[in-house]
């Protein structure tokens, strides 16, 4: 079996990065690979799930699935994450130095001024939201069943989630922290509504990870957690997942509709890990449509060039392969960051990628673990880890550098806002 012969390529990397934590830029990605990959290429070999589970099953087969090519891709990640020197960022280099420092008063017109935007934008999304489709209930049924608007005021919906996403982990992270609590307590309801919000918008992405993030900066560890608390928060995870994508092929018509029962919905949560079967059919799209030598990272780095001035501006990648193989653009495949980079250029292009992502969450890690402050370390994990751990490698570039950018900049613009000097202890 391919699955016993690549699992040291997979179980080895998890074992070493998650002494660091489960919530590092390394587990997260070594997690989602084994469950996405390996564990993905077990289920199938073992005929616990069927064939048609792969993503346009009727073009690419299981042998055509490159199991030991990621494998050992996966594997040159994790060397690359580590580095020459063996030093496992977060577990024995730089730990000491949060340990020096020590966290001191916020400002409290910050604070205020930082919740009153909160909310403002969250009304005005609410507004924007209502004034454009007319109820939320149309706004639910165009979301689920990714119905395109010719509105231009759509555009700024997007944007003004991932803000208002942003600002309810901050506002959040005060809450927890005694110190703050009392400035912002009033603002939880808004918080609260955010959070549903983004349930009514139909992106599993996007909600659950606006969901995670709340959790991280609550609880930081999963020692703090506590395994039933953990164990049960995936069950929950896994039904929420299920029924949003089952109401999604429900409101879509699809041919893929999920039976309304707890084991097809349990089974649909489990297709936003499997990623390893967009790479396969990424080699199927370049063998029908040859490399594009990098036509999804010009397109990337100019996305915000409208396509008014720029005519001959190149498609998303992940709507290209949409159209090709199931021939709409009701949504689209992305090829992930390994996929993508396999169109560009072939296994040269993922080579490239691998060992430039393992530097990148090498030094992730690193600028999380030396955060000074506390309240900052947690906003770190919250939104770092999963952004770069689990949503780029999934979206890639194409869809990433939008998502995952904007909200990186956001936060850092954010903390950069509310930073304060750090006094060191000892010293």
């Amino acid at each position: 079996m391919i699955s016993l012969g690549t699992i040291f390529f997979y179980i080895y990397p998890i074992i070493i990065t998650i002494r660091s934590g489960l919530f590092t830029t390394r587990s997260i990605f070594f997690t989602y690979t084994f469950l996405g990959a390996w564990m993905y290429g077990l289920l199938l070999e073992t005929s616990i799930l069927p064939p048609s589970h792969m993503i346009a099953f009727w073009a690419i087969k299981f042998d055509s699935i490159p199991w030991v090519e990621f494998a050992i891709i996966n594997f040159i990640i994790f060397m690359a994450s580590v580095g020459s020197d063996g030093i496992i960022p977060g577990k024995n280099n730089g730990s000491n130095i949060s340990k020096q420092k020590k966290e001191i008063y916020i400002s409290r017109n910050k604070i205020y001024s930082l919740s009153f935007i909160f909310v403002t934008f969250v009304m005005v999304e609410f507004l924007i939201t209502v004034s454009i489709y007319g109820s939320l209930s149309e706004f639910i049924q165009a979301s689920y069943s990714r119905t395109a608007l010719e509105d231009t005021n759509v555009n700024f919906i997007f944007p003004l989630l991932l803000f208002c996403n942003v600002l309810s982990v901050i506002i959040f992270s005060f809450y927890i922290n005694e110190r703050y609590r009392d400035y912002v307590r009033y603002y939880i309801p808004f918080i609260i509504s955010q959070v549903i919000y983004c349930f009514f918008a139909g992106g599993r992405s996007i909600a659950l990870l606006l969901l995670i993030s709340l959790i991280i900066v609550k609880y930081k560890t999963i020692k703090n957690i506590g395994i039933n608390k953990f164990v049960v928060g995936i069950f929950i995870f896994a039904v929420i997942s299920g029924t949003m994508i089952s109401k999604r092929f429900e409101t879509q018509g699809a041919d893929a509709y999920v039976a309304n029962n707890f084991i097809s919905i349990i089974e649909a949560a489990y297709t936003g890990l499997p990623m390893i079967d967009h790479l396969g059919l990424s080699i199927k799209y370049v063998e029908e449509n040859g490399y594009d030598y990098g036509d999804v990272y010009i397109n990337s780095v100019l996305f915000f060039i409208p396509r008014s001035i720029w005519v001959n501006k190149p498609l998303q990648l992940s709507r290209l392969m949409r159209e090709n193989f199931y021939g709409d653009t009701t949504g689209g495949i992305p090829p992930g960051l390994f996929g993508e980079s396999y169109i560009a250029f072939g296994w040269v292009g993922v080579f490239i990628i691998a060992v430039l992502y393992g530097f990148l969450i090498r030094f992730l890690d690193k600028i999380i673990i030396d955060c000074p402050l506390d309240i900052f370390s947690r906003l770190r994990l919250a939104v770092i880890p999963t952004l770069f751990g689990f949503i780029l490698v999934r979206g890639g570039v194409d869809i990433g550098i939008y998502r995952v950018g904007l909200i990186i900049f956001l936060y850092f613009l954010m903390e950069s806002y509310i930073r304060v000097k750090v006094v060191y202890n000892g010293r």
